[in-house]
């Protein structure tokens, strides 16, 4: 007779300690992260997330009562196998209206530049603001849907987060060349303050066809945090309290000019530092129907991945800042489910609106505003 365990995640969630009753649930979770067994430790959400994966894999043959119950000693550590959807992954080249002006051939000007092994070496790597004078072009982002494991390696714990719409852009001529790339950021409010993350892009090189809806590209990003305290009578008084005294220290990443830098690089591989961005979504798991936007009118999707590194310390920057960032992005992990751990990877699915023409001074005005957010 198979019994299969009560739903940890469940009980958890509806405020009941039945999950931290339920034995066989919780060995498993504490086989995988000691410190939710620690003693008198609540269950945090990454906690009840690996329960609720217990769960999935709780299923005890009931044995007569001399014979001992076998525990479960490991769970998935692959992404789970494809299962039968209507999600339609592919692209379905939706109506669009594009612009006149149209020339293209810069994908086809090196054949090294073809799918399936794009190969972009030839090209120099350019930064954002360096060729706004070559753009005629451009496509804007209205989802930038990122994603990443909680618990690396556990793939029931992935998170699906979507970026703030219509910063990101990919900037181009009418041969297709790529010249520049504006990345997305994300705002978190709070009664004390706001908490800001942006991808920054730091160089990129590349192609894009239009009537073929399809890309290749490279680029380079650091990621940025900062956080603006709210100074206003409708903040936290003691926070408040605590800002007339911190504000004026040096480095403390309280405006974007002192943000936190993180590193990046490829994955599994810490001395490339550019990712390649390709057409489609990121094959490395299922994305969920409310994740793709083919039926919101999508005109194409690229996608890319980057591994998290190490803060990058600025030059001469004191001991306390640097203790602050380190405590500021643990922070930050703790509240967001991981995001910034180091040695995670980032995934990212890429929506692109249809083509329009480039306005080059509203494009520098675009770029110098989230720049300088």
């Amino acid at each position: 007779e198979e019994v299969e365990s009560d739903c940890c995640f469940a009980n958890y969630i509806n405020g009941k300690t039945a999950c931290k009753k339920e034995k066989l649930c919780k060995n498993s979770v504490c086989a995988i992260n000691k410190k939710c067994c620690w003693k008198k430790k609540k269950w945090s959400t990454d906690c009840a997330i690996l329960a609720r994966t217990s769960c999935d894999v709780c299923k005890i043959t009931v044995m007569p009562t001399t014979t001992p119950t076998v525990l479960p000693t490991n769970l998935p550590t692959e992404e789970p196998t494809v299962l039968p959807t209507n999600v339609n992954y592919t692209n379905p080249f939706n109506p669009a209206m594009i612009p006149e002006g149209w020339t293209g051939g810069f994908s086809e000007s090196n054949p090294d530049f073809a799918y399936p092994d794009v190969d972009l070496t030839s090209l120099e790597v350019f930064t954002n603001m360096a060729n706004i004078d070559k753009l005629t072009r451009m496509q804007r982002v209205r989802h930038p849907e990122f994603s990443w494991q909680m618990v690396p390696g556990v793939p029931s714990t992935r998170v699906f987060t979507t970026f703030a719409k219509y910063i990101s852009r990919l900037g181009y001529d009418d041969e297709g060349r790529v010249w520049s790339i504006i990345c997305p950021q994300q705002g978190f409010g709070s009664a004390i303050g706001n908490l800001n993350f942006e991808v920054t892009v730091t160089g990129n090189r590349g192609w894009t066809d239009e009537p073929n809806r399809s890309t290749g590209v490279e680029l380079s990003v650091t990621g940025q945090l900062w956080f603006n305290a709210k100074n206003k009578e409708d903040g936290n008084a003691l926070f408040r309290l605590l800002m007339r005294f911190v504000k004026n220290l040096p480095d403390l990443p309280f405006s974007k000019s002192d943000a936190i830098q993180v590193s990046t690089n490829t994955p599994g591989d810490v001395n490339q530092q550019l990712f390649t961005v390709r057409d489609g979504m990121d094959p490395a798991y299922n994305a969920p129907f409310f994740k793709t936007h083919w039926n919101d009118g999508a005109y194409a999707n690229v996608h890319l991945q980057a591994q998290i590194g190490a803060i990058i310390p600025r030059p001469g920057q004191s001991l306390i800042a640097t203790r602050f960032n380190s405590l500021f992005i643990a922070l930050l992990n703790f509240g967001s489910g991981n995001m910034l751990g180091f040695g995670n990877i980032l995934s990212w699915n890429i929506w692109f609106d249809a083509p329009e023409i480039v306005d080059q001074k509203e494009w520098q005005n675009h770029a110098e505003k989230w720049r300088d957010s």
